[in-house]
């Protein structure tokens, strides 16, 4: 997940999480576009494809304000590689629980 690895630092330029949650916040609101939070992060093809997912995810949520803060949550665990929120996988499993 090319998009977790730029929000651990472990790939540059790094995605600040509690920024990405504002770009996040901002789509929601509708003030954003999802394009242009792409152009913002300087998203490559992977990182891309993977904040599509996401995307999409949202889209599918029931309560997207609730999916939104969700992520924040998740992605601040992920950032400092907490036990169950350092991987792909766990982020994956993870996201596909919420409602």
């Amino acid at each position: 997940m090319g998009l977790l690895a730029r929000l651990q630092g472990d790939e540059n330029p790094k995605i600040a999480v509690h920024t990405f949650w504002s770009a996040m916040v901002e789509i929601d609101n509708g003030e954003v576009t999802v394009q242009q939070v792409k152009n913002y992060f300087e998203m490559d093809a992977d990182t891309s494809s993977d904040f599509d997912w996401l995307i999409g995810k949202y889209n599918d949520s029931t309560n997207k304000y609730n999916f939104v803060n969700l992520m924040h949550v998740i992605f601040i665990l992920a950032e400092v590689k907490t036990t169950g929120y350092a991987t792909e996988q766990a982020l994956i499993d993870r996201i596909n629980r919420i409602p």
